[in-house]
């Protein structure tokens, strides 16, 4: 730079020989015209030192003209290497591996990353700029051509390597937000599944007192006191579910019977009513496994897609289908464990009121008074 000054310096100072120079041409013109001076020698003279003014002008010239190209070679390599600066600082962000642990991280990552694409498409228009200037200067400049054409080549590599990583780490945060969303998905079944699981794990199968007492304590219409009704719901229960499911030929229905087999109707009840409970559950099974079945569905779509969380997609996949078979099989025991009991306490019930008509009437039977026979004695 600072020769480049230099020059510019001395050629701001052409004028002034120049302006000497022409005079003294004008006076070696004057004298060649006298006779009184040796023509030839003035001549000469003349053209020496014109020949050495002008060879002196040519060589600034033409370091000017040198100097310049060095300016603009080292301009454009400092341009450059701003350049290689922001794409190694971009590398560094496309390069990362973190492509979220859960829904809102990876949807926040995707956020980042148009921004960075936007910012990319943006600066293009400079990078194209620099291209175009190393090209110019490789065709005209003999110095440091190759030099050009070597850096131009790795910076064309840089910014194509800068690009590739972009689309790449795009794709993959693409992929993430698939995946975390089949993650949810997942998640969501699962905590439905582990709920029901508790439920169909229980051991109450309408067969126990606490089972009754449940029953009893719940009022009707929800007002009052649930002690209240204690003695109207037991006799009326009772009686309603026997007139239903026992009315048995030559059987007269009493609620003084109701003492004897008061507890069976309620636990029939009881587990009549588990037994709708799961029959809704079952319902609501069946439309679960249509949703985990699409759930897995996506999941195979996603591995045949190269997902690259396919190892994690076929493990989820797996656990959930498992989860599902063992809250079958524990529903299918359930239920055959409720018909079981639904089965033999009807038995029962139905047992108690026969057995209680047997001793009612055989009780009848021995209060009623022998008639007494007499005989007449044959005449």
């Amino acid at each position: 730079m600072a020769r480049l000054w230099e020059t510019q310096f001395l050629t701001l100072l052409c004028p002034l020989p120049q302006d000497r120079l022409k005079d003294l041409n004008s006076q070696a013109d004057s004298l060649m015209t006298s006779s009184a001076f040796d023509t030839s020698q003035v001549k000469d003279k003349r053209d020496t030192i014109n020949g050495r003014f002008q060879k002196i002008k040519s060589m600034a010239a033409s370091r000017r003209a040198r100097l310049n190209e060095s300016h603009r070679l080292h301009q454009f390599f400092r341009d450059m290497d701003d350049e290689e600066s922001w794409i190694k600082e971009k590398k560094l962000l496309v390069s990362s591996e973190d492509y979220g642990r859960d829904l809102t991280g990876v949807q926040n990552l995707r956020k980042k990353h148009k921004r960075l694409e936007a910012e990319l498409a943006a600066h293009e228009p400079a990078i194209q700029g620099v291209l175009d200037t190393g090209k110019k200067l490789s065709d005209d400049n003999t110095i440091g051509k190759q030099e050009i054409q070597q850096r131009l080549a790795q910076f064309v590599e840089h910014w194509k390597e800068l690009k590739q990583l972009a689309a790449a780490r795009g794709q993959r945060l693409e992929e993430s937000l698939e995946y975390q969303q089949f993650v949810a998905n997942v998640e969501e079944e699962e905590a439905w599944i582990n709920e029901k699981m508790t439920l169909v794990a229980s051991e109450d199968y309408g067969d126990t007192l606490a089972a009754i007492q449940k029953v009893l304590m719940q009022p009707r219409g929800g007002k009052g006191d649930a002690a209240k009704y204690h003695g109207q719901i037991c006799r009326n229960s009772c009686l309603e579910m026997w007139k239903q499911e026992c009315a048995l030929p030559g059987i007269e229905l009493h609620l003084s019977h109701l003492p004897h087999y008061g507890k069976h109707p309620l636990l029939v009840r009881v587990i009549q009513g588990l037994l709708k409970k799961h029959e809704a559950f079952e319902t609501d099974f069946t439309v679960h496994k249509d949703r985990v079945n699409d759930v897995c569905t996506n999941g195979q779509d996603l591995i045949k897609k190269n997902n690259h969380h396919e190892e994690n997609i076929s493990s989820k996949m797996k656990g959930l289908n498992g989860k599902v078979s063992d809250l079958e099989k524990a529903a299918a025991q359930r239920k055959a464990k409720l018909d079981e009991n639904s089965a033999f306490l009807q038995f029962n019930w139905k047992a108690d009121v026969v057995e209680s008509w047997i001793g009612e009437h055989c009780q009848q039977s021995l209060e009623e008074p022998l008639e007494s026979c007499s005989l007449s004695p044959s005449m």
